[in-house]
């Protein structure tokens, strides 16, 4: 079982999907179609071949005063066996709709000020067990915390 998605990622989820021919991205469990590619939260799945994977990790320390938080995102891409051109081009898609990308509020609310990635190119994970080429990119976003404390 994983954890719940931060609001902030469910909705960099929604956004992309919204953003990028041919991804997709469901809460429900119903399967993605042939022409789609899968996004998921957390880990990457078994199937589709063609996947990306959004993974939270911590950032830098928040302010005790003012309301904003700056969480890590690792995009994480798949494509299929033998084919190291559709992850890559996935990537690029993606970095070209969040490199830069605020402000704006995300789908589900949450206001997005900023977002950069962390390198300049994507890092080569290699393939896995069934030869499916892995790259990944990191990315730093900036959003809109308020809390009893923070304004």
């Amino acid at each position: 079982m994983t954890a719940p998605a931060p609001g902030w990622l469910d909705g960099i989820a929604r956004y992309l999907a919204a953003q990028v021919a041919g991804l997709a991205y469901r809460t429900d469990g119903t399967p993605y179609g042939v022409d789609e590619t899968g996004i998921s939260l957390w880990a990457i799945p078994a199937s589709p071949d063609t996947c990306m994977v959004l993974t939270p990790y911590g950032g830098p320390a928040p302010d005790t005063k003012l309301g904003y938080n700056t969480p890590r995102l690792q995009a994480r891409f798949r494509g299929p066996p033998g084919d190291p051109d559709t992850p890559a081009q996935l990537d690029v898609d993606v970095f070209d709709v969040l490199q830069g990308l605020g402000p704006v509020t995300l789908p589900g609310g949450v206001r997005l000020i900023s977002c950069e990635a962390l390198q300049a190119d994507p890092g080569y994970l290699g393939q896995d067990g069934n030869r499916r080429h892995e790259l990944t990119r990191n990315y730093q976003l900036e959003h809109r915390a308020i809390t009893a404390h923070r304004q």
